[in-house]
């Protein structure tokens, strides 16, 4: 399949905006590439001027036919419908028809089947205790990936925000985090984010002030990070690098690493592996739990990156079936009277009609 000199330069140039007037990561243009090789890969490089209804419609079964789940599929029209309404105010492409791109999504069906989504597991509070106390912590590696995982379940962060954390983020004596990027932090979207470390557990929370006082006392700096990689060193011959037992005041690249840490001390301690992501459902509903009015949800929402308390509530606000169960077994016992419970319920509703 010969490649389309044109096709690429208009990728190139699409990239280039997506990059400098939008502000995409990295990480998302990765995947909008993936994306246009996925549809050049159906249309054998046909020329983007020749786009109408007829291709919109027969993509859409080619990528029912490659077996693309639901979420795929709509995340991958969605972007190339994106795509086709930058591309259409390009010189040579106003001719587009405008409907024909509205033909790139995907049936009302699938958009509620995508919406409501799957069961999302994660770890339970015990889960993380007993996963943190099978780490001795005798060495500087083992005191770090303790604290790294109790840290994780007590504030919910985003594990490439971790990796990009440092000192100065975290201030030790109110417990609070300014994920700001200003400071080199990753966060989703380049928000400034003010968070809070939850006391959760007090074992968890002093695992993470002692890492936080170690640092300390090994002469970090406040530019250096909280979580900090595995220090490698020569062998003895001097011909190939290995890891020690040290870290080194150098940051991860991504949360690559910070994942590969709880893959392997769950390996380690004969546990069930979640990955960082889920330990951020953890603790949202932890806090959740706690609140105790609609306010108090809101600072949640927020307090978690999310701009709409929706978000919270939809993507991140699903119990367990085991805890749903108990949940539901307590509102049916529960005597007909007005409570804290029912008013919470109500400003709740209030804030979400106000959007």
């Amino acid at each position: 399949m010969e490649s389309n000199y044109q096709n690429e330069m208009m990728k190139r140039k699409y990239g280039q905006y997506l990059e400098k007037a939008k502000g995409f990561s990295p990480a998302t243009l990765k995947i909008v590439r993936r994306t246009l090789a996925k549809y050049d890969e159906f249309s054998q490089n046909s020329d983007y001027k020749k786009f109408n209804i007829d291709q919109a419609i027969a993509y859409k079964k080619y990528l029912d036919d490659a077996g693309v789940s639901i979420s795929g599929k709509v995340c991958n029209l969605s972007l190339l419908q994106r795509f086709y309404k930058w591309l259409i105010t390009q010189n040579g492409y106003k001719h587009i028809d405008v409907n024909s791109i509205d033909y790139l999504q995907v049936s009302k069906k699938e958009t509620a089947l995508n919406r409501a989504g799957t069961l999302r597991k994660f770890p339970s509070l015990d889960y993380v205790r007993k996963l943190a106390s099978s780490i001795i912590g005798n060495t500087e590696v083992e005191m770090r990936d303790r604290a790294l995982i109790s840290f994780t379940c007590l504030t919910g962060m985003r594990d490439n925000a971790i990796a990009s954390l440092p000192l100065l983020a975290f201030d030790r004596n109110s417990l609070v985090i300014y994920q700001n990027p200003k400071y080199g932090v990753r966060t989703k979207f380049t928000k400034n984010i003010v968070s809070k470390v939850f006391r959760f557990d007090d074992t968890l929370l002093k695992n993470v002030l002692q890492w936080y006082d170690f640092l300390q006392q090994k002469r970090f700096s406040l530019e250096h990070p909280l979580f900090p990689r595995t220090a490698t060193k020569k062998t003895s011959d001097n011909l190939s690098f290995q890891q020690s037992n040290e870290v080194e005041p150098i940051f991860w690249k991504s949360g690559a690493g910070v994942r590969c840490v709880f893959k392997d001390r769950a390996a380690a301690a004969s546990l069930p592996y979640f990955a960082p992501h889920t330990f951020r459902h953890l603790a949202i509903t932890l806090a959740m739990d706690k609140a105790r009015s609609g306010e108090e949800v809101k600072a949640i929402s927020q307090n978690f990156g999310h701009e709409h308390i929706a978000t919270t509530m939809s993507v991140y606000g699903n119990y367990q079936p085991e805890d749903l169960i108990t949940k539901l077994r307590t509102i049916d016992e529960r005597k007909e009277e007005r409570s804290k419970s029912s008013e919470k319920i109500e400003q709740i509703l209030e804030i979400i009609q106000r959007r």
